[in-house]
């Protein structure tokens, strides 16, 4: 962490350069900008400690050669290495060979003294270096203070610098507030919006302009009407009970007869009673912290509020770091946070394409096209009348929405649409109405941003390990929700029996009791059994949009609605975000995507067919007259059969379906 008065932000930028563990920040200061790099440098012991350790130090050479030879540069921090040659690990020899390399120093007075206390010995692993030994004034390690009971020991540094602002002027970062929602002034917030005029919208090019005024209206009526509040980082809210105050006190004490006594470090009775105080300190806080732990339960059972059911899963999830320091590609290491983002971009715009594989079947590919095309025409020629959205559709698709959400990068959520006044659903129900109308698809509803989410278990450093979710525009799922209560009878028409996943009223643990069951049926007659397990992979991401328009076209889907459908994915585009940083948009020409409000429904209609082949040809296990044999949840599905002969149909007629 860097830290600075905010009176000094005009001549302070932070750097795009680092990772979790190293962070660097611009100062404007003359005749020489100063690159101030701060790291804590992974600790020995662990057997990836050499490869995490020689990461590091590359992205500090990749940040020191960029800024060289325009900055003076100034690398500070906990480097878990020490210059000084009693000692001789690997990480020692790494670290002095780096800083030899880069002729960086620090100043003379600086000595042996230990900033680090571990058990009964010391050691020297904080420091402040320079490539001009000259700017630096003073250096100081201060002594251990009675209070402090981490391991370290504050190192501080005096640089001699003259700050200009003749220099490229910092760019703050826009200011990120929460808002209040449950303070919100309702009826000035529905007042103002209550001005918002219903559109009249004649021409497709209107549409995306009313989107962009809505937009700015909404924003407007809540900066008026709902207060917000600065998000900060928040440290722990710790207070010492009475008995920590004490040995607190008493640390204190013994710290000024070590003082007195000439603060010695060898061979003498007060080192023993500074140790044994700072583990009684350090026990009581472990004692004070499961006894809140404990209130913390009882608070649970006896309250039995949901909320505080939360907030024990909350600190229940991991803490630990879920980025890596780089990513692997075509076998070179990518630490430059701009360049990962690009590939996750690059991964999933390829993801995003199809693919003609070995096993790729051109005569299905190329019927599809045909009898896609002939659909096209059937919907144009088509004469049927579309019966319009009604506010009150767009009011039941609003409360859909879930509370509490991130905003979409228009800066709207949930909220905003819940606590407007009726006007907003007069509005939002004409311009539905134009877009099905003239089937046109702004460019807000076809742009989202995708953000990588690592999947447990996988290697941390593959771009393939991360699940795209993709979040749309606010507005854009209000849309959505009410183009699937349209269409969810007939997504499918003929839905499968054996579907558990995605299906209203019925639990997923119906698949795993069948499956039971069927356990159960083949032990009490004596029957064999056989059990494959199917996990498409990507199996959102690789949905082919002529197969799925053309199912849907079959399901008896409005031609109205069709047509916006076919519109809207065949114009698809995201973007990624990944630590702040937001790749080019690019298109999406194949998947339905994860995180999208019809994408369910449109999934379960891509696989219907292969459940109903199977159950159409009896392949796959009976209990008496009821087939079960392809009990699914979404994309993973179990093919249950009483021999093997069964198992190996089910798994052909499976991969048929498997090809592109």
């Amino acid at each position: 962490m860097i830290c600075w008065n905010s009176k000094f932000d005009s001549y302070v930028k932070t750097l795009k350069d680092g990772n979790e563990r190293i962070i660097a920040v611009e100062i404007n200061s003359s005749p020489k900008r100063i690159c101030l790099i701060n790291c804590y440098l992974p600790t020995s012991g662990y057997s990836d400690t050499a490869v995490k350790y020689q990461d590091n130090l590359d992205l500090l050479e990749i940040i020191i050669q960029k800024y060289c030879e325009s900055h003076q540069i100034i690398l500070v921090g906990d480097m878990n290495a020490t210059m000084l040659l009693s000692r001789r690990n690997d990480s020692d020899r790494r670290f002095r060979s780096f800083i030899d390399k880069h002729k960086l120093g620090t100043l003379a007075n600086m000595g042996t003294a230990p900033t680090y206390q571990h058990g009964k010995g010391s050691s020297q692993i904080d420091y402040i270096f320079s490539h001009t030994v000259d700017n630096l004034l003073e250096l100081e390690i201060c002594h251990q203070h009675p209070t402090n009971t981490s391991s370290h020991v504050p190192v501080v540094g005096k640089i001699k610098a003259t700050l200009s602002l003749t220099c490229a002027k910092s760019i703050k970062p826009p200011e990120r507030r929460r808002n209040l929602w449950k303070d919100c002034d309702i009826e000035a917030y529905q007042s103002t919006l209550s001005n918002s005029q219903i559109p009249i919208i004649e021409r497709p090019d209107q549409i995306k302009t009313f989107i962009d005024q809505l937009n700015g209206n909404i924003l407007a009526a809540a900066k008026i009407a709902v207060p917000s509040k600065k998000i900060r980082l928040k440290g722990p809210k710790w207070k010492a009970s009475p008995a920590l105050r004490q040995l607190l006190v008493k640390g204190n004490l013994i710290h000024k007869n070590w003082i007195q006594y000439g603060r010695p470090t060898v061979n003498h009775p007060i080192i023993e009673e500074r140790r044994s105080i700072k583990r009684r300190i350090r026990s009581q806080q472990r004692q004070d912290m499961a006894c809140e732990r404990k209130q913390f339960y009882n608070q649970i059972v006896e309250s039995g509020k949901s909320t505080n059911f939360y907030k024990l899963i909350r600190r229940g999830l991991s803490n630990t770091i879920s980025k890596p320091q780089g990513f692997m590609n075509e076998g070179q290491l990518i630490l430059d946070l701009d360049k990962q983002s690009k590939g996750f971009a690059r991964f999933y715009e390829d993801l995003a394409v199809p693919k003609q594989l070995e096993q790729f079947d051109s005569d299905y590919h190329e019927n599809t096209q045909f009898n896609l095309e002939l659909i096209r025409k059937i919907v144009l020629e088509n004469k049927d009348t579309f019966s319009p959205i009604t506010p009150d559709e767009v009011k039941s698709a609003i409360y859909k929405l879930n509370n509490n959400k991130s905003s979409d990068e228009y800066g709207i959520c949930a909220e905003h649409l819940k606590l407007a006044s009726s006007t907003i659903f007069n509005v939002l129900s004409v311009l539905f109405n134009a877009i099905i109308e003239h089937c046109y698809i702004p460019l807000q509803f076809l742009s989202g941003i995708i953000t990588p989410v690592h999947k447990k278990g996988k290697d941390a450093t593959d771009f393939g390990s991360y699940r795209g979710i993709t979040v749309s525009y606010t507005i854009g799922k209000v849309f959505e929700h009410v183009i699937l209560d349209r269409i969810e009878d007939r997504l499918p028409l003929d839905q499968s029996s054996l579907q558990f996943g995605f299906t209203k009223h019925i639990s997923i643990l119906l698949a795993a009791l069948l499956i039971n069951e069927c356990i159960v049926e083949a032990k009490e007659f004596n029957l064999p059994l056989f059990i494959a397990f199917l996990d498409s992979q990507r199996a959102f991401d690789v949905v082919d949009h002529p197969s799925l328009k053309c199912k849907l076209f079959l399901n008896g889907i409005c031609c109205k609605i069709w047509n916006v459908i076919d519109t809207w994915y065949t114009n698809l585009t995201s973007r990624v975000k990944w630590c702040g940083r937001l790749s080019d948009n690019f298109p999406i020409k194949q998947g339905v995507r994860q995180g999208g409000i019809l994408s369910t429904g449109l999934y379960k209609t891509y696989i219907n067919d292969l459940l109903k082949t199977l159950e159409r040809n009896r392949l796959g296990m009976h209990i008496g007259t009821t087939y079960i044999g392809c009990p699914t949840v979404a994309d993973d599905i179990a093919l249950v059969a009483n021999s093997a002969t069964d198992l190996q149909l089910m798994l052909n007629v499976a991969n048929s379906y498997a090809k592109p």
